[in-house]
Formats: structure tokens, C-alpha cells, sequence
């Protein structure tokens, strides 16, 4: 085994595909990396103008990622292109999005914030729908289940 190097500080998410062939990881350092785990190689960097990435969702088939960053914003990726498409801003308290949810059939996805705040988004027409204060202290993990919402 041959450790993969390429973030500066430590990784906060990592999802991998149903093949085991990639994987995506963003850190705390700024990037999302995309892995080949085969060639165990960096093949995509991309990164944004903010501090860290708290969270990720991929959309294998389509190559889309949203990562979650501070102030409440999501940013909403292209693989292929390595670039920033959209970024998606809350309406709640502007608090670290923790955690990230997609159901990428419906367009929905749910993220959890450090002040305590369940936010839904529409990944479609790229807005918050919605936001409940779920919790007095922050939420950092939650799931949906797929066609739920």
C-alpha cells in the first residue's frame, strides 16, 4: 500500500464510487481531490475562494458534487471541468454547513449546520427551500433515504 498525498491538513469527507475505482475527498485545506484508486494518482483538484470544505455529495453519473463550507453556503460542482458551478447560500443562521444529504433523484438534498439547522435545498433551480432550527447544538451527521423527500 502506498499512502495517496495531496491535501495540506486533514480530510473531512470522502465518498467513494459503487466501483471502487474513484473517489472524491475535500479537507479542510480548501479542495475537493478527485482519486483514480487504481493508479492511486490525484486526476482533478478543484478548489474555491473559502477556508475549508466540511462535507461532500456526489453524483457519480452525472459527475456533479456539492461540498458544504462555512456561512451557510453549499457550492455545487463539475467534475469533468473542475469547476465551480453554482454556489447555493442559506437562508438560516450563515453557520458551517457539517453535513451533507442528496437525493439526486428528486433534486433535493439536506445539509446540517454548526447551529443546529436542518436546511433543505432544490439542486435543480439551485435555491433553499427551507430551514428548521432541528437542534440547540450543531447537527453533524444525518442521512436522507432516497425518494424520501
Amino acid at each position: 500500500r502506498v499512502p495517496m498525498q495531496g491535501h495540506v491538513v486533514w480530510i473531512s469527507d470522502v465518498k467513494v464510487d459503487s466501483d471502487a475505482r474513484y473517489a472524491v475527498s475535500g479537507s479542510i485545506d480548501g479542495m475537493l481531490r478527485v482519486w483514480d484508486l487504481r493508479s492511486q494518482s490525484c486526476v482533478r483538484t478543484m478548489q474555491g475562494k473559502w477556508s475549508d470544505v466540511k462535507c461532500i455529495a456526489v453524483h457519480w453519473d452525472t459527475g456533479r458534487v456539492i461540498s458544504g463550507a462555512g456561512g451557510g453556503a453549499l457550492h455545487l460542482w463539475d467534475i469533468g471541468s473542475a469547476r465551480l458551478a453554482h454556489t447555493l447560500r442559506s437562508t438560516g443562521q450563515k453557520r458551517d454547513m457539517n453535513c451533507i444529504s442528496a437525493d439526486w433523484s428528486t433534486g433535493r438534498a439536506l445539509s446540517g449546520s454548526a447551529a443546529g439547522e436542518l436546511v433543505m435545498w432544490d439542486l435543480d433551480q439551485l435555491e433553499c427551500l427551507d430551514v428548521w432550527q432541528a437542534h440547540e447544538a450543531q447537527v453533524k451527521c444525518m442521512s436522507m433515504v432516497e425518494g424520501g423527500c
